[in-house]
């Protein structure tokens, strides 16, 4: 039975503001699922065709379902809901799907089938970073349909890194002196997704304070002071051991050598060598015969 009249013209007034509406996104890969509100399709069906501009998809009558072209094998109808699913969506899918009963189109869809975006890269713009230069967030950026640029800038605050907000911006971030550490992330932001967020960039124009705080003057006087003091001990210990060395008979000289530890110092940690005494000149040996015979010598001349 084929209904006409208002239901008829209900039906194809919500198939074209059905194709007036948004286009809907979807990625490479991922499945299309397009489901009209059955309860504004007029009862009972006998035929349903669904369409590719104007290629058929699908085809239903109380013969049975025939799928055709390269959406063979990878799509579905229920003619009971009306719901059509394709998968492994490829760039070619997109364009115009439209679903007909045999009283007219009852529902049409704007697809667009698009890359999955990609983790971006920031460079300096140019090269060479002199004011002014910018930070350039660059990425693959074909066939991902319309997209948008997010900056975060994270500042190091008493040596931690706060991380700032994701605000939206353009492809190229212009960059200010700064005397504080700051690092910049980009990312995309497509209709399905937003990209990982890119290896953070140094401002390269951050300049650090070159001022010395209370702290720093406090240790670099500090040190000043340690080595005046090693310079005068070191000059002190040189005098000492030429005055030793040089005027051994001053009185100073003979109290710093008393003292044992600047006598280790002046000979090299080494202990003296005791002098051996002189050894006595031996005494000629006497002739035992020649002292008898002076003793006899005596006794007969009294």
């Amino acid at each position: 039975m084929r209904f006409s009249g208002p239901l008829f013209w209900l039906s194809a007034v919500l198939g074209v503001l059905a194709a007036q509406g948004e286009p809907k996104y979807f990625e490479v890969g991922t499945t299309l699922t397009l489901e009209p509100d059955v309860s504004t399709v007029p009862q009972p069906i006998t035929s349903i065709r669904g369409k590719y501009f104007t290629n058929l998809v699908v085809d239903w009558d109380s013969s049975g379902l025939t799928y055709y072209g390269s959406f063979d094998g990878r799509t579905t109808l229920d003619p009971q809901t009306l719901r059509l699913v394709i998968n492994r969506l490829t760039l070619a899918d997109s364009g115009q799907f439209s679903l007909e009963t045999d009283l007219g189109t009852v529902a049409s869809y704007e697809v667009k089938v698009i890359k999955p975006p990609l983790t971006p890269t920031i460079k300096t713009q140019p090269l060479v970073c002199e004011f002014p230069c910018a930070l350039k967030c660059t990425a693959d950026t074909q066939d991902l349909g319309p997209f948008s640029y997010e900056w975060k800038k994270d500042e190091l605050k008493e040596d931690k890194w706060e991380e700032g907000p994701w605000t939206e911006g353009e492809e190229l971030k212009g960059m200010n002196s700064s005397d504080t550490p700051e690092k910049f992330s980009c990312r995309l932001k497509t209709p399905v997704r937003t990209s990982e967020a890119s290896i953070p960039k140094e401002n390269p124009l951050y300049k650090p304070v070159t001022g010395l705080t209370g702290g720093a003057i406090f240790g670099i006087i500090i040190g000043i002071l340690l080595l005046i003091v090693a310079v005068i001990a070191v000059v002190a210990v040189i005098a000492v051991i030429a005055l030793v060395k040089w005027c051994p008979s001053h009185p100073l000289s003979t109290l710093i050598r008393r003292n044992d530890f600047l006598t280790r110092l002046k000979f090299g940690n080494q202990e003296p060598v005791p002098q051996a005494d002189p050894e006595q000149p031996a005494e000629p040996a006497v002739d035992e015969e020649m002292e008898m015979l002076n003793n006899t010598n005596s006794n007969e001349n009294p």
